[in-house]
């Protein structure tokens, strides 16, 4: 059995001790928990581990750059040049919470922490299944890259699970970040901001 497979059989463990946690469409015509459901889960846990970056492909609203040519003066090759920028940087924010959880993945693939990858645990991006004598207990969290991404709705409490909450930075604070706190919550030293920069270098050169 692959180690993605053991992690999977893992987070149905979980579904079993928290009812209802893994990701169900309102309309899916499929048994909940069905074999179809689950193969389809596997599959979507699996193929999200690799995602590439890719630049925004959106159609330009030319309103939009219609205003900033007549507001700043710009050229017609400046404006160009706004809509590339602008169509490389929203392509670095919707890939960069994905890369986010797999800098924190490689640093605890030996804690026993398991990456629900494709979202497919309702609003929880970890797990750690934690035995003890006495019962089993799980500890689960979701990953923000930033505080005004967070959302309240998320802070939920499963049976004998709190889902803690973690965002990197401070949105409202140049440079201010919160990587001792998840230092704490996975005892792993590694997860910086130094390192997780050095980590999107890596992944940029790919």
């Amino acid at each position: 059995m692959s180690n993605l497979e053991k992690e999977f059989k893992i987070i149905l463990e979980f579904e079993k001790d928290n009812p209802g946690s893994l990701s169900y469409p309102k309309k899916a015509k499929y048994e909940r928990l069905g074999i179809e459901h689950k193969n389809l889960l596997k599959n979507k846990f699996k193929t999200n581990r690799n995602k590439l970056f890719s630049i925004t492909k959106t159609a330009p609203d030319n309103a939009v750059y219609s205003f900033l040519k007549n507001k700043f003066n710009y050229t017609d090759e400046e404006i160009k040049l706004v809509i590339k920028y602008h169509n490389a940087a929203m392509g670095s924010e919707n890939i960069i919470g994905h890369y986010l959880e797999e800098f924190i993945n490689e640093n605890l693939v030996n804690k026993n922490w398991v990456w629900c990858s494709g979202n497919i645990l309702d609003k929880i991006d970890f797990i750690q299944k934690i035995n003890n004598k006495s019962n089993l207990k799980w500890r689960a969290f979701q990953v923000k890259n930033s505080s005004n991404t967070e959302n309240s709705s998320s802070k939920t409490v499963r049976n004998n699970t709190q889902i803690e909450m973690w965002f990197r930075r401070v949105a409202s604070k140049k440079d201010t970040f919160k990587w001792n706190e998840i230092q704490k919550i996975t005892d792993c030293k590694n997860l910086t901001e130094e390192a997780f920069l050095k980590f999107l270098k890596i992944k940029s050169q790919q």
